[in-house]
């Protein structure tokens, strides 16, 4: 993902600390997680789940309910 915000010719550094992940991935939007389509990310959109961190904070059965128990327990 840090390759995907990088621009060519530059390197991005993100330090390996818990910290340093979580405030890289917090913001990024949930389409650049691997796996995730646009049409799972529109499904979550719908119910306000935009950002990496939105999708973290929710609990995983939730994530099952709207996404089905395979796809939701995945990303979660």
């Amino acid at each position: 993902m840090a390759c995907a915000v990088t621009q060519p010719g530059r390197r991005t550094v993100i330090d390996d600390s818990p910290e340093a992940i979580t405030a890289f991935l917090r913001p990024r939007p949930v389409r650049e997680l691997p796996g995730v389509s646009a049409r799972t990310a529109a499904t979550l959109a719908e119910y306000g789940l935009h950002t990496v961190g939105d999708v973290t904070d929710v609990p995983q059965l939730t994530l099952q309910r709207l996404l089905g128990a395979h796809a939701g327990r995945t990303l979660h």
